[in-house]
């Protein structure tokens, strides 16, 4: 048995999306032992026979990589996220001989016909509008792949229209989450810095340019309310909501328990759910979809404290529209810990947060933008001498995780 005996198998060039991993298919007749691992932890192990019309054998194991892979809730001004992006190790034995493939897996889909670590060498991880309206308050990130030669520069533009790049983050390896929010390009530029009411957010790969993200301070209205979510790219967007956010709280007796425990019929839960409603232009449609529906991690952010609720998202309602006018959408949620009740919402009222709770931003010297067409980015003032632009690739290993239930069988690693 060796590696020639594989007609398709994931390879060690670079990073895989979770739709893209391919199968293992393998030409034999003899029956195999396959484990798959991260690090010295086996995941998962079983053995396959060969059909017996074409003897192939046919095994795909995403299930076991979604599980492994993860985007964590980040903290500080760059985090690794050192579960989003894996080694993976398949060891396959038939008799005496071993073939063991490593490969290396993130928690993203693409919808690219490129791997991966080559799309992610040119684009954020987020499928967010390029120009974004942000308030100043509202927590911003952005997820890019590192690499050695990969960095996030801030550029931001003075009253007078010249500029300066800021380096946020560089070098490194895997993913790396990192905070571009106002509060954050303000301390990288020094506290009494008179700024213009945008700001770019530059992906630099060997000193080129590769994308750039767009942020537009808009004026805080007391309507907005802010949910972070963990995007279909593993990344971390928030989306503004300008709506009514509704409380709907819901009784459900427990008649389960009432047979259990023989008490009144007053034992009952008061299952809290939230609809948020919210306007958005076409251009934002398909991000705001992805959003919704992906159902990964989402939080609710209070700015009044600076906290997070995770939520759980249990419901949406998209009007599209046409291009030319406003689209509406709805979602339900509810929070992941019924305990955890954010004090601004026990009142349970619709008019959400109040302006006295965001006095907290007036130290922020940035001049909030009307709604005009901001002048495009200039070029860099003193770039690097452009080579070719670095692929961002997995990195070292990560850690070893904590050891997981095989899907068919208990292994003991």
């Amino acid at each position: 048995m060796n590696i020639n005996d594989f007609q398709t198998y994931p390879d060690t060039s670079g990073s895989y999306a979770l739709n893209q991993v391919p199968k293992f298919s393998l030409e034999t007749q003899h029956k195999c032992k396959v484990q798959i691992k991260i690090g010295t932890y086996v995941l998962f192990t079983g053995s396959y026979r060969p059909d017996p019309s074409s003897d192939m054998i046919f095994a795909d194991f995403k299930d076991i990589y979604k599980e492994k892979v993860e985007t964590l809730f980040p903290s500080g001004n760059v985090f690794n996220q050192t579960n989003h992006t894996r080694w993976f190790s398949a060891v396959w034995t038939q008799d005496n001989d071993t073939v063991t493939i490593q490969f290396v897996v993130s928690n993203a889909k693409l919808k690219s016909d490129e791997r991966l670590y080559v799309w992610a060498g040119s684009h954020f991880l987020t499928n967010q509008p390029k120009e974004k309206h942000i308030t100043k308050v509202s927590p911003e990130w952005l997820t890019y792949m590192a690499g050695s030669k990969i960095m996030v520069k801030a550029r931001v533009y003075s009253a007078s229209g010249s500029y300066n790049d800021y380096t946020l983050s560089n070098g490194g390896s895997g993913a790396k989450t990192v905070d571009v929010s106002c509060p954050r390009i303000k301390q990288a530029v020094g506290a009494t810095a008179q700024l213009k009411g945008y700001y770019d957010i530059l992906l630099v790969n060997n000193g080129t340019v590769m994308a750039t993200q767009r942020y537009i301070v808009r004026r805080i209205t007391g309507s907005e309310h802010y949910f972070v979510f963990v995007n279909a790219l593993g990344g971390i967007d928030t989306l503004i909501c300008r709506g009514d956010n509704i409380l709907q709280p819901e009784d459900t007796f427990n008649t389960g328990r009432l047979a259990a425990r023989r008490v009144a019929l007053d034992d009952t839960d008061s299952v809290r759910t939230w609809q948020q409603n919210l306007r958005f232009n076409w251009r934002e449609r398909n991000w705001i979809h992805e959003l919704l529906t992906e159902k990964q991690q989402a939080y609710i952010h209070h700015p009044d404290s600076g906290g997070f609720d995770e939520i759980i998202v249990t419901g949406m309602d998209l009007n599209v529209g046409d291009r030319e006018k406003m689209a509406t959408a709805s979602f339900n949620y509810m929070l992941a810990d019924a305990d955890d009740i954010p004090s601004y919402t026990t009142k349970e009222t619709s008019d959400g947060l109040k302006m006295s709770s965001l006095r907290h931003a007036e130290d922020i010297i940035i001049e909030e933008s009307e709604v005009q067409d901001p002048q495009e980015p200039g070029e860099d003032p003193d770039p690097e001498d452009p080579e070719d632009p670095e692929e961002p690739g997995a990195g070292e290993d990560p850690e070893d995780p904590e050891q997981n239930q095989d899907p068919e069988e208990e292994v003991e690693p």
